[in-house]
């Protein structure tokens, strides 16, 4: 790779495949990232054990396992960062999963830009820790 730099690698947690797609692309289109999809989150803590991430985008609402549930799972396994990604989120649902464990939180239909921005923030905050 040009210049030695490691692609950051992301888990996305989804079950909105149309989504999940369009924010895969997007985010590998940056040329810093490596991603992989879980479509539920039983996938995700599987594929988690096997490997490692710099971050996870975490979706709250999926069948078999809720995102709530996930996070509990990820934080007694691990200290990836996880970021909550939502349709809808209330400030208050926002400062529990942040005080659940969650780095940050963002709504899905936020320009791409700014969840970029959030992604490398948590990734940066990460790197320091």
């Amino acid at each position: 790779m040009d210049g030695g730099l490691m692609k950051k690698r992301i888990l996305i947690v989804d079950d909105e495949e149309s989504y999940t797609d369009v924010l895969k692309i997007n985010l590998e289109d940056t040329g810093a990232y490596e991603v992989q999809v879980a479509m539920e989150a039983p996938s995700g803590l599987a594929l988690l054990e096997k490997n490692t991430y710099d971050v996870i985008l975490l979706d709250i609402l999926m069948p078999k396992m809720e995102g709530h549930e996930a996070l509990e799972k990820i934080r007694k396994i691990s200290k990836i960062p996880v970021i909550i990604m939502s349709s809808y989120i209330t400030p208050q649902q926002q400062s529990l999963v942040i005080k659940a464990g969650a780095a940050s939180a963002f709504l899905k239909d936020q320009p791409f830009d700014a969840i970029h921005s959030i992604i490398k923030r948590v990734i940066a905050g990460a790197a320091k820790a």
